[in-house]
């Protein structure tokens, strides 16, 4: 009679190896190896920041990569590993010897549970931590040295509520932090990121008001100012002309810093999304994108299970040891479910289109087409 628990324990080491391998993998390939060549590139730009700031940054940012890295590790390690028993026929041997296969699945869906479980901390409470950790990292950085904010030639949104361009910046004081920046431009947001104000200057200088870290200034030169239409001449009141093509221009540090502190909604922690919905009747866009965010946690913390009932049957049916087979056949379906999800929240100020039930859109598909998968391999 064949020990149950000998095959339980077998199933579960490749599977769990399997899942931890493929995890590794896709975080240091897909997520970590980009994200290091971009932070080389900022900081041959910024040496000022050092290499703690790179590892702070990427610490943050792999708690959030594992909501969608286990997943998809989680389903290709079941294509892989069920493509190669059906290939070696051990499947077969496991059903003559009178075993079901919901009783052959059951380590992995023992497995699969267990990633639930962790994938739905990561989703309520450390993965928004992360990200709000990230934002304050470079809030931070503009907030107290501005000039290291910017890269040349690139375009630049650290500075919530402003898009910055400059093609060559230079350190002229460093006791001061004040940075010289040729060829500027400089779009400010309004709160809908529609623009409202519109700045070319040859060159300027960018700095702290004298006695006050609440206030950037620009000393710009040879400059033009332009308001977007239907915007009052109010707008305008901390743009001080001085003579013609030259004009200082503040940017409220104090005005920013509050801003920042009215946490978006992907900052929450699912505890406080429910408060945050309680309080949002009166706004129903707020409303809508609060619940949209609140219900993609949850959706996207049943992707192991979903991913489990739907790899299964189809690596059974595909039946191959080759590792290329089950990867591709586990980006088309992991592309195609996160593909909804991206979808549902394009929609999450519309709450006629109802997103935060579209969010559940990829689950409710790819789990009935697991399940009727399932049920018809269970028959044969």
């Amino acid at each position: 009679m064949l020990n149950l628990k000998i095959f339980d324990r077998y199933i579960g080491k490749q599977l769990l190896g399997s899942i931890i391998a493929a995890t590794i993998v896709l975080s240091v390939v897909l997520v970590l190896a980009n994200l290091f060549k971009k932070l080389i590139g900022v900081l041959s730009q910024h040496p000022e920041l050092g290499w703690g700031f790179v590892f702070e940054f990427a610490s943050n940012v792999l708690p959030f990569s594992l909501i969608f890295t286990i997943p998809w590790a989680c389903l290709t390690s079941i294509l892989l590993i069920f493509g190669r028993l059906s290939a070696d026929n051990e499947l077969t041997a496991l059903r003559m010897a009178g075993l079901s296969m919901a009783r052959i699945c059951t380590p992995v869906f023992v497995i699969s549970i267990l990633m639930t479980c962790f994938t739905f901390l990561m989703n309520v409470e450390v993965a928004p931590k992360s990200q709000a950790k990230i934002a304050q990292i470079f809030f931070e950085l503009a907030t107290e040295n501005p000039g290291a904010m910017f890269v040349n030639d690139e375009v630049v949104n650290t500075l919530p509520g402003y898009s910055l361009f400059t093609t060559e910046r230079e350190l002229i004081d460093e006791e001061s932090g004040q940075y010289l920046l040729k060829n500027l431009q400089l779009v400010k947001l309004s709160d809908r990121k529609r623009p409202e104000m519109f700045v070319q200057a040859d060159e300027a200088i960018i700095g702290f008001e004298p006695g006050n870290n609440d206030d950037l200034y620009l000393e710009l030169t040879k400059a033009h100012l332009e308001k977007a239409s239907g915007i009052e001449a109010r707008d305008f009141n901390k743009a001080q002309m001085v003579q013609p093509g030259e004009a200082i221009l503040q940017l409220s540090l104090a005005e920013l810093k509050e801003r920042h502190r009215k946490e978006r909604p992907s900052f929450m922690t699912v505890a406080e999304l429910g408060r945050e919905i309680r309080d949002a009747n009166d706004d129903p866009k707020r409303k809508s994108t609060l619940l949209t965010e609140f219900h993609k946690r949850f959706s996207l913390s049943m992707a192991c299970i979903t991913f489990t009932f739907i790899g299964i049957p189809l690596g059974i049916t595909a039946q191959r040891r080759e590792t290329t087979v089950g990867f591709a056949l586990s980006l088309i379906i992991a592309i195609a479910y996160f593909l909804f999800i991206v979808i549902a929240e394009m929609f999450h100020e519309n709450p006629d289109a109802f997103p935060h039930l579209l969010m559940w859109t990829p689950n409710l598909v790819f789990l009935s087409l697991g399940l009727v998968l399932f049920w018809r391999l269970s028959r044969r």
